[in-house]
């Protein structure tokens, strides 16, 4: 049985192979963004946002990409993120400064619901105030952000591992390889922010 603390016995296996057409641990240079849609999403408590409005604009963000059915790398990506969230509430200039949004990349099975139950699996409380929100949306409206992000896929289970970093008011992004450290993506962050 899967458990949001212990990694399964082929968290090896799936860790190896996810990282096979990953990007290095060391991130690309900064880049420009890409060209994002702003999309009407919902978040896991069903309210109605725009994506690049709501979310995205005067933020910095670390976008990732998971389904709630995944029982390989999604929840290790989820569990390495909770931690780099925990490290940032824990230090004060970027507690509020850095936004987390997971996005589904399999919106005809993952509502709101799903997404809820998915966070709690984690103890994690998504929100707004709380720096981490789960989206979903139209299917065919999120296969745009999707596109967008190199990220559209026909088949959940054989999505990307990559995951997004970017500081919108700049326009400075990245992306890494999902599979980092909590302290790679916590540095990351740091030298974004400035």
């Amino acid at each position: 049985m899967w458990s949001a603390n212990r990694p399964p016995r082929y968290f090896l296996c799936a860790l190896l192979l996810g990282l096979c057409g990953a990007l290095p641990a060391q991130a690309n240079p900064w880049m420009s963004a890409p060209a994002l849609p702003d999309i009407e999403v919902q978040d896991q408590d069903g309210r109605h946002l725009q994506f690049y409005s709501d979310l995205l604009r005067g933020r910095t963000v670390v976008i990732d990409f998971i389904f709630t059915g995944c029982t390989t790398v999604c929840p290790t990506q989820t569990a390495i993120l909770r931690d780099v969230r925990n490290r940032l509430s824990a230090s004060k200039p970027y507690q509020d400064e850095v936004l987390l949004i997971s996005v589904t990349i399999d919106p005809r099975h993952d509502g709101p619901q799903q997404l809820r139950e998915y966070a709690q699996r984690f103890e994690i409380t998504p929100g707004l105030r709380q720096g981490w929100v789960f989206v979903t949306g139209e299917p065919r409206e999120l296969n745009k952000l999707l596109s967008a992000f190199n990220s559209a896929t026909s088949q959940p289970a054989g999505h990307s591992n990559i995951l997004w970093i970017g500081n919108e008011p700049q326009q400075r992004w990245t992306r890494t390889a999902a599979f980092n450290t909590p302290q790679h993506f916590t540095q990351l962050l740091r030298e974004i922010v400035r």
